[in-house]
């Protein structure tokens, strides 16, 4: 006798394909974190995750105040991505410190305007005076 798929019970339902993140249902349901950390890195390290999955990046790099809880943060990053990104994007990626601590803000605003101001003086030269 057929059946009709939309009957069926949704954990009877066959899907054509699996992922990492559809094998368990096991990381929606809310846990108990371990440590500060778990509890302020399990939002950014889902936003990070669906990032990843989308634009597939090389690497995550933590800086400025970010970086404060060093080890710790990339820890409970990487746990978050092997459970909510795409397997064959999540062993690839690099995560990070950046060098710069907490100047990291600063070096790179300092970086920008002597780049600007620098080829400005370029562009004037290179131009013809007539």
């Amino acid at each position: 006798m057929d059946t009709n798929p939309s009957d069926a019970q949704p954990e009877q339902m066959e899907l054509p394909f699996t992922t990492s993140a559809s094998k368990s249902t096991s990381h929606i349901l809310p846990t108990e974190p371990s440590s500060t950390t778990a509890k302020t890195s399990a939002s950014p390290g889902t936003a990070l995750a669906s990032l990843v999955n989308l634009f597939a990046p090389e690497a995550i790099i933590f800086g400025g105040s970010m970086g404060e809880e060093g080890e710790r943060l990339i820890k409970a990053t990487r746990h978050t991505l092997k459970k909510r990104a795409l397997e064959v994007l999540e062993r690839d990626i690099q995560v990070e410190l950046c060098t710069f601590g907490q100047q990291a803000g600063v070096t790179g605003a300092v970086a920008v305007t002597l780049h600007n101001h620098y080829t400005s003086f370029e562009e004037k030269a290179a131009t013809p005076v007539s």
